[in-house]
C-alpha cells in the first residue's frame, strides 16, 4: 500500500528524532527513496528523556554513508548578511569543537555588556534606553531569554518594558489545564474566587484589585466607575445561582476591554474565553475543550510575529528579521546558545555581562 501511494519520503528536522521514530524511518526506507534533513547542532528537545537520534551512531546506515552537507549559510546571504551568515558559521565551528566564543571578535553581531545589576533595574540606564531603542524602531524584534525552566523571568521584562512584548506560552504548559480544572470543580460558593484567582495570573495585580476582589466585582461611587461595572456586578451576581461557563467568558472580556485592564498572559487569557465558551457550546468540560484547543495549536502550529519574548524551546524553527538574546551569558548549552544565535536573519543584538561565552 505504502508503495503504490508514495514515491519517496523526505523527514525534516531529524535532529529531533527519537530512537524508536528512527526504527519506523528506516522501515520506510526499506520500501521508498527516503531523504533526512536535519542539524544534530539543533537537537534541543527532550521529549520525556527519550533518547534521540546520534547522527554518527552505525544505526544511521546508508544515510551516514550518503551524506551532503550544506556549507553556504543562505537565510543570511539572501538576506544581504553574508557578514552575518559567515559570523555564525564560523561560531557553530568552535561549538562543535567546545571552544570559548569571544562575541567581541564578531563585528556583524552588535554585542552589549552591561552589569548585572543593569539587567534588574526597573530605573533607566544603560540598557532600558538600548531596548526602547531596538522597540522604538519598529523592528517587531524577537527576545530570547535563557531560562526555560519558568515563565517569571520573563514576565519581569514584560513588565520592565510597559506590556511592549507578547509572552510566548508553551502549548502545555499547566496553567492552562490547571486553571480549567479549577473551573469546572467551582461551585456558586467560590466561583468568583476562581475567576479572581486566574485573572490575578494574566492581569496586571495592582490595576485588577481596583475593580475586583475573591467576592466579585467592587462597588464604586463614581458615575463613570459604576458604568464600566455594572454588567461585571451583574455577571457575578448571577454565577451566585448559576456557574455558567458563558457568563464567566463573558466577564474575562469586560475585565479585558470594557475596563482595559493590562493583560501580561494575552495566550492563556484568550485560550481560557474560547475553552469557556467551547465548553457552553458543547456541553463539555472546560478542561476537555482547553485539551481540544491546545492539540489543535499543536497539529496546525501558530502564527508569531515580532515583540515578543520567549525560549530557545519556543522559538526554535522560527526566523525574525531582528533578535535580542538576553543574558547570553547564562546559556549553558552550545546547542541552546546556537539555535538562539541563529533565529535573526537581518539584525542580531546579544546582551551580556560578558562577551565571552563558554556554554559546555
Amino acid at each position: 500500500m505504502i508503495s503504490s501511494t508514495y514515491s519517496g519520503l523526505f523527514v525534516d528536522e531529524y535532529q529531533d528524532c527519537t530512537i524508536e521514530q528512527h526504527k519506523l524511518i528506516l522501515a520506510l526506507s526499506g520500501l521508498l527513496p527516503t531523504r533526512i534533513l536535519g542539524d544534530h547542532l539543533q537537537g534541543i528537545f527532550d521529549f520525556n528523556n527519550g533518547n534521540l537520534v546520534d547522527f554518527n551512531h552505525k544505526s544511521m546506515k546508508e544515510f551516514k554513508t550518503n551524506l551532503f552537507e550544506l556549507e553556504i549559510p543562505w537565510r543570511w546571504y539572501n538576506n544581504s548578511r553574508k557578514d552575518l551568515g559567515d559570523d555564525l558559521k564560523a561560531i557553530r565551528e568552535k561549538l562543535l569543537n567546545k571552544e570559548v566564543i569571544d562575541l567581541r571578535d564578531y563585528k556583524s553581531i552588535e554585542t552589549n555588556i552591561f552589569k548585572e545589576n543593569e539587567l534588574t533595574d526597573y530605573r533607566p540606564n544603560r540598557y532600558s534606553k538600548l531596548m526602547w531603542k531596538v522597540i522604538n524602531k519598529n523592528n517587531n524584534p524577537l527576545l530570547i531569554h535563557p531560562d526555560s525552566t519558568s515563565i517569571h523571568p520573563r514576565l519581569y521584562i514584560i513588565k520592565k518594558f510597559n506590556n511592549s512584548f507578547s509572552l510566548l506560552e508553551s502549548i502545555d504548559n499547566k496553567d492552562f489545564y490547571k486553571f480549567s480544572k479549577e473551573i469546572d470543580g467551582a461551585d456558586t460558593d467560590n466561583i468568583a474566587s476562581i475567576v479572581f484567582k486566574f485573572s490575578l495570573s494574566v492581569f496586571k495585580k495592582t490595576e485588577l484589585k481596583k475593580w475586583l476582589n475573591k467576592n466579585g466585582a467592587i462597588s464604586k461611587r463614581g458615575e463613570e466607575d459604576k458604568a464600566r461595572i455594572e454588567q461585571l456586578k451583574t455577571n457575578f451576581e448571577a454565577l451566585k445561582n448559576d456557574k455558567s461557563f458563558l457568563i464567566i467568558s463573558d466577564s474575562l472580556e469586560i475585565i479585558k476591554n470594557s475596563l482595559k485592564i493590562t493583560c501580561y498572559r494575552k495566550e492563556l487569557l484568550k485560550s481560557m474565553i474560547d475553552a469557556l465558551y467551547q465548553a457552553h457550546i458543547n456541553d463539555i468540560t472546560v478542561y476537555e475543550a482547553m485539551v481540544d484547543k491546545r492539540n489543535k495549536i499543536r497539529r496546525m502550529g501558530r502564527n508569531i510575529y515580532g515583540n515578543c519574548i520567549g525560549t530557545t524551546l519556543l522559538t526554535k524553527g522560527l526566523e525574525f528579521d531582528t533578535v535580542v538574546i538576553l543574558n547570553a551569558n547564562n546559556f549553558k548549552s552550545p546547542k541552546h546558545l546556537y539555535v538562539a544565535l541563529t533565529r535573526a536573519s537581518k539584525r542580531l543584538v546579544v546582551i551580556t555581562t560578558n562577551p565571552i561565552l563558554n556554554p559546555y
